[in-house]
């Protein structure tokens, strides 16, 4: 395999676009595939329109074929959201699994309407939730196909409310909730730029309603471990009316990976990489 397509995929696998976060995972540069396989630690750290943070501990090729324990947090300014669970990542298909708890700082719980222009707001609410998370990325000429499913399960909310869960990023009713995701990214500049686009539907527990949402998708390698990234989401069919800013999905963070005993990629030689 090809160090370029080495690159992507290790871009691609560190996750998808998870309960909370602005946008998806990844977008590591170092040959990560060119390791051993062994037990190791590691974090990602990203700042932006949401910021997150990221602990590993597992055995594998870290951020390419591994498995393991992954903790993650997140914050922006509508909500501060939990996760502890367990990851699989075998390129191809990628499974994640984990228990999430998600503050919001403002949101409150409506009753059951065809269809909502706002949020409720008031003193904030706290969400629990099973997530369960499956995807990958297929090589294609000039990039890959990327694909998604996501199942979200509330816990401990009753049915005669919809609420707004980072799940699936819209108004949901408990407990069951989730989303299909297919998009494609271009492999430019020997790897180090990635431009590309996705679409999504959710289904959001409310009958046969389902959400619509499409846009771009970027990110560049700023250096072997820093990492720009940026994606835009924008709702164009849904049972709701919601402002522009309030269902967007997507955000523009710089991101920070490491993982111990990364020595061997980190010294690979340049023409090799």
């Amino acid at each position: 395999m090809s160090t370029p397509t080495a690159m992507l995929l290790a871009a691609l696998l560190a996750g998808p676009p998870a309960a909370g976060a602005a946008t998806p995972d990844g977008a590591l540069v170092l040959p990560w595939s060119e390791g051993r396989a062994r037990p190791f630690l590691a974090g990602q750290a990203e700042a932006g329109t949401t910021s997150h943070l990221r602990a590993v501990a597992g055995w594998g090729q870290p951020w390419w074929l591994w498995g393991g324990l992954v903790a993650d947090g997140w914050i922006n300014r509508d909500m501060a959201t939990g996760t502890a669970g367990a990851r699989v990542a075998l390129l191809l298909a990628n499974l994640d699994v984990h228990w999430r708890v998600t503050r919001g700082f403002d949101r409150l719980p409506m009753p059951l309407a065809p269809s909502h222009a706002a949020v409720a707001r008031g003193g904030g609410s706290t969400l629990h939730a099973w997530d369960f998370d499956l995807w990958g990325v297929v090589p294609t000429p000039g990039g890959f196909l990327t694909w998604e499913g996501l199942a979200v399960r509330l816990l401990g909310r009753p049915r005669d409310r919809h609420v707004f869960d980072e799940g699936v990023h819209g108004i949901v009713r408990p407990p069951w909730s989730g989303l299909a995701s297919l998009g494609w990214v271009a492999d430019l500049a020997g790897g180090d730029l990635q431009l590309g686009g996705s679409f999504d539907a959710s289904a959001l527990g409310r009958g046969d309603a389902l959400r619509w949402r499409v846009g771009p998708t970027a990110s560049w390698s700023i250096t072997p471990r820093w990492r720009l990234r940026g994606q835009v989401l924008v709702t164009v069919a849904s049972p709701d009316s919601l402002p522009l800013w309030t269902g967007l999905g997507g955000g523009v963070t710089i991101g920070y990976w490491t993982a111990t005993d990364d020595g061997r990629a980190l010294a690979a030689p340049a023409a090799a990489r």
